[in-house]
């Protein structure tokens, strides 16, 4: 995806995290580019402190400013893509468990991190942000909120608020290519939402939806210790991290909005799809492996576990068929399809191509499963206070008051499930 022009802010950055305050990541290390909406940058804010507090009553005014701190801040938004998601997942939680789905297919399960384990401290990384003729490293930078926010039929944005410790150099770096990620998109938005286990899909009536969490990192002067000079080297938790969770929906019967009690509990999944992810079939067998993937899966189906598996190879000029399956095998969508050697159409979108027509061996076959860059959303506990309504192009609309509550499932209000095609976050260099 391209956002970008000629004014573009850019950033260099990496999907790794520093080992500690004051210890930026290499350049080399900063291998990912990416765009963001809006020319302005990197606001850098000395902090003073006056000597008011030295006199007594009837001369509340400062004799003399000194220098505390320095401070660096910046508020960044863009269209939200799978890597980008998984990056803003771990920094902004915390704590990021990378799990192979299959060869080159990763999900990171992103939680809010363990405060007395961290210290109160979430991870800090370094970028290099940029547009023309200026660019310059910063780094202890934490990311203090993520908001995802759209309406149907727009793109998803992302909005990031990032603080740190202010320290920075002019950089040289040579930009990066950009990072080819792959956009997340309301038109393949599921949405489903109701009691626990018993959830109705509602996607086709969300009108507008925002997922905030905020990590209310204090900028105190506690977080300044003796020998960091005037910069931050912590960035302590305030006294809650927080999700906001707000949407509104076209009034439908599937939720009784006027019967329910207050205080009564819901769950919510927000699940964003884009493009498949690129795989490489698995191959069984001892005759021809020739078949290639031409096109995957479209965005708005679920993972398949496709299976091709040759059920006739006469010899001679005939030419060999196939049956296929999108179960793994359990149950056939069709059998004896002639290999015709140009690309052949499946279902949902699937296209493959076999380079011989003959040759092939009985029950040689290739499997592989249809995975999706993916961004999924899971409130499991929502509590339901009341409801608003309003008229909105003639359609009554209705716009729940819900507030995310703890679960001790996932020791957090939010879970944030990315699948992309990144190996690991929140890494450190050399490890």
């Amino acid at each position: 995806m391209t956002l970008a022009h000629g004014n573009s802010v850019w950033w260099a950055f990496s999907v790794l995290r520093q080992e500690g305050f004051n210890v930026p990541l290499a350049d080399e290390s900063l291998d990912l580019c990416y765009p963001f909406l809006g020319p302005d940058l990197v606001k850098l804010r000395p902090e003073f402190k006056g000597d008011e507090d030295a006199f007594g009553k009837g001369h509340e005014w400062p004799e003399s400013q000194q220098l505390e701190v320095w401070a660096s801040a910046l508020a960044r938004k863009t269209y939200l893509g799978s890597m980008l998601a998984g990056w803003a997942g771990a920094l902004g939680l915390g704590a990021s468990t990378p799990t192979e789905l299959a060869a080159g297919v990763h999900k990171h399960a992103c939680r809010f991190s363990d405060r007395a384990t961290v210290q109160d401290q979430n991870p800090i990384t370094t970028i290099v942000e940029g547009r023309t003729g200026w660019q310059r490293k910063f780094w202890d930078l934490a990311v203090n909120s993520i908001e995802i926010s759209g309406k149907l039929k727009e793109r998803v944005s992302l909005a990031l608020d990032i603080i740190g410790s202010g320290r920075s150099e002019a950089s040289t770096l040579i930009k990066p290519q950009l990072t080819q990620d792959k956009f997340l998109r309301s038109m393949g938005l599921a949405f489903q939402l109701g009691p626990s286990g018993d959830l109705e899909d509602e996607g086709g009536r969300l009108r507008d939806y925002s997922i905030k969490i905020g990590n209310a990192l204090r900028a105190d002067a506690d977080s300044y210790p003796p020998g960091c000079g005037p910069y931050r080297s912590r960035l302590r938790f305030g006294d809650k991290r927080t999700a906001e969770i707000s949407f509104s929906l076209d009034r439908s019967a599937h939720l009784e909005w006027d019967e329910m009690v207050s205080g009564a509990e819901l769950k919510a999944v927000f699940t964003f799809l884009g493009e498949a992810i690129a795989v490489v079939p698995v191959f069984t067998g001892s005759g021809l492996d020739d078949l290639a993937i031409e096109r995957h899966q479209d965005y708005e189906y679920p993972p398949r576990a496709i299976r091709i598996q040759i059920d006739g190879a006469p010899g001679g000029q005939d030419p060999d068929t196939f049956k296929w399956s999108k179960d793994g095998g359990s149950n056939w969508e069709d059998t004896t399809v002639e290999i015709t050697g140009a690309a052949q159409d499946l279902d949902e979108g699937v296209q493959i191509k076999f380079n011989a027509v003959t040759g092939h061996v009985l029950t040689e076959r290739w499997d592989w499963t249809s995975y999706h860059h993916s961004l999924i959303v899971t409130v499991p506990r929502l509590l339901f206070q009341d409801v608003e309504d309003s008229i909105e192009d003639g359609i009554e609309v209705v716009k729940p008051k819900v507030i995310a509550l703890y679960n001790e499932a996932s020791a957090g209000p939010i879970e944030w499930d990315v699948i992309n095609a990144t190996e690991e976050y929140l890494g450190t260099e050399g490890a």
